[in-house]
């Protein structure tokens, strides 16, 4: 068979160049010979799609008699190509000549890999397996990799890959309870991370198996990054049926995991990982000895979006959640270079924290301190003389404890601005010392100067404060402003909420508007009094309307 073609599953095969001779004196055995050019591996539904570019030769024989025998041997010439493509990229790895035999005779079968890679690196192994019931298993490995470039396409959050990886083991027993003999180490290893921008380098990782430990793997590593350390130390048991019981602990000191222009973070772990068929736990302490921060601001106005929008076209999200069925209590403790800088805030961070995790819920127990703290805040700068965040129960939820404060110009009153409830839903308060009516302590907080200081360029901040502030805390600005009417009025929604402000030119006759605080709407109001219970109102602009109203006194 000739320029054939083949669809076998998710493996797509062309251009088979296949010759098939029986052999034998009865016919009971076959030699075939032949090439297959190129190797298509995809599956329907995923993104990514691997091309072999290659001839692959074969040949091989097959003898029927009282057992069956027979060999297959495989080629890849040198330069051969493993393209890996997705929708955004292609991915080309370059190999050696590489070849690949099998053999089996009765009950045994056994294979042999030698498969070169870039300049002198190699892969070279053999398997031999009974396939009696007792199932005995020998094989050996080894593997000198000084390139390790070609690993980036299958990672893409990684670049810059360096390193030198050695590989020598042998297993020996049963395919159910294999005794490992080995060595697998990666030295002087590097590596960047582009979304979290840091590099990574010094690494060595270290697997050791040896047959007097036959059912766990030593590991050992260490890495450096920043002016920081990590090192990684543990066991992994090979028992499948106990799902690969495993014991590490996680130390370090100073380590560098963010260096962006929003979050430059260290951290120093002293971590222990459990993982078996019984539990998964991770517990200990973790230092942040720093978390520099900063966001940009968001305007006081902004709304938030609802957690459950969907904007078409975006994707979704990560979910930073850790994993179902992994259990955790963690100690955090923030150091002594921890600050924030957004929102109008600025401050130093310190405390202690506990982050408890049990099946699918997760908790936050502690506080975080705010210290030499500043608020900007209705265009003023403040002193934070009180900030804590208490934490008892979902993370992204503390309750607020906030005391921001202003000392008049004549170091008389101390005007407060407390933020006070839980993250979600905070209550604002102003106040003063000595205690004043809310409006002065406002006047105060904004101007320094009591409200009847208050110079006409001040009003407008003053009356952008008192709006910012919150509905219906603006009406006294109606005197100082020298207008009758100045309100906010709620709509059903925060989109609807509209600002008004009117005179009235004579008795009977009011002029005002109404401008959407959150939207484009703009109208002019008209009212007209016809008796004192019965006016008509006319309203022009991004809509029209006119309206009879009714009004009754309630006093």
């Amino acid at each position: 068979m000739t320029n054939g073609l083949a669809d076998v599953g998710s493996v797509g095969l062309h251009d088979i160049d296949l010759h098939v001779v029986a052999t034998g004196n009865r016919s009971n055995g076959i030699q075939l010979q032949g090439s297959i050019v190129p190797i298509v591996l995809n599956k329907p539904d995923a993104r990514e799609k691997i091309n072999l570019k290659t001839k692959i030769n074969f040949d091989g024989d097959l003898q029927i008699q009282d057992l069956i025998a027979g060999n297959i041997h495989l080629e890849l010439p040198a330069n051969t190509l493993i393209s890996l493509e997705t929708n955004e990229t292609k991915n080309e790895i370059r190999l050696g000549a590489t070849k690949l035999s099998g053999r089996i005779q009765g009950e045994a079968l056994s294979a042999d890999l030698d498969m070169a890679l870039l300049k002198q690196d190699y892969v070279r192994g053999n398997v031999q397996i009974n396939t009696r019931h007792s199932q005995t298993l020998s094989a050996q490995a080894t593997a000198l990799i000084r390139e390790l470039a070609f690993i980036e396409p299958f990672v893409p959050q990684l670049s810059t890959i360096k390193g030198q990886l050695n590989a020598d083991f042998t297993a020996r027993g049963t395919t159910q309870n294999p005794l490992v003999n080995g060595d697998i180490h990666l030295s002087n290893g590097a590596v960047a991370v582009e979304k979290l921008g840091i590099s990574v380098n010094g690494i060595n990782l270290r697997a050791v198996a040896s047959t007097d430990k036959p059912d766990i793997i030593q590991i050992k590593g260490s890495a450096l990054s920043g002016d920081g350390s990590i090192n990684l130390d543990g066991t992994v048991g090979l028992k499948p049926e106990a799902h690969f019981p495993s014991e590490v602990t996680l130390k370090g000191k100073d380590f560098e995991v963010a260096k962006l222009p929003e979050a430059q973070i260290a951290v120093s772990p002293d971590l222990k990982i459990a993982l078996n068929d019984r539990q998964k736990q991770i517990g200990g302490q973790l230092e942040v000895p720093k978390a520099i921060m900063t966001i940009q601001d968001i305007p006081e106005n902004a709304v938030k979006v609802s957690e459950d929008e969907i904007i078409l076209g975006e994707e979704k999200p990560e979910d930073n959640t850790p994993p179902p069925g992994i259990n955790a209590d963690i100690g955090v403790k923030l150091g002594k270079q921890v600050s924030f800088t957004g929102q109008g805030l600025q401050t130093n961070l310190a405390g202690n924290l506990k982050i408890i995790k049990t099946g699918e819920k997760m908790v936050m127990q502690g506080n975080v301190d705010l210290e030499k703290a500043s608020y900007k805040r209705f265009g003023q700068d403040l002193t934070v003389r009180k900030g804590r965040f208490l934490f008892n129960g979902p993370a992204d939820n503390p309750w607020l404890d906030v005391e921001a404060i202003r000392l008049s110009k004549s170091k008389k009153v101390t005007a407060i601005l407390a933020l006070t409830g839980t993250l979600k839903n905070p209550q604002t308060h102003i106040s003063s010392e000595p205690s004043l009516p809310e409006s002065e302590a406002l006047a105060y907080l904004v101007t320094g100067n009591p409200l009847n200081q208050v110079s006409k360029a001040e009003s407008n901040l003053l009356a952008s404060a008192a709006l910012s502030y919150g509905a219906g805390k603006a009406n006294w600005l109606a005197d100082k402003l020298g207008i009758d009417e100045f309100k906010v009025e709620e709509g059903s929604k925060l989109q609807d909420t509209l600002l008004v402000m009117g005179e009235y030119l004579t008795p009977d006759f009011y002029v005002g508007t109404k401008v959407g605080m959150f939207n484009k709407q703009a109208n002019i109001v008209l009212k007209h009094k016809i008796t004192d219970t019965i006016n008509v109102e006319s309203q022009a602009g991004t809509s029209q309307r006119i309206k009879l109203n009714y009004e009754v006194d309630g006093d």
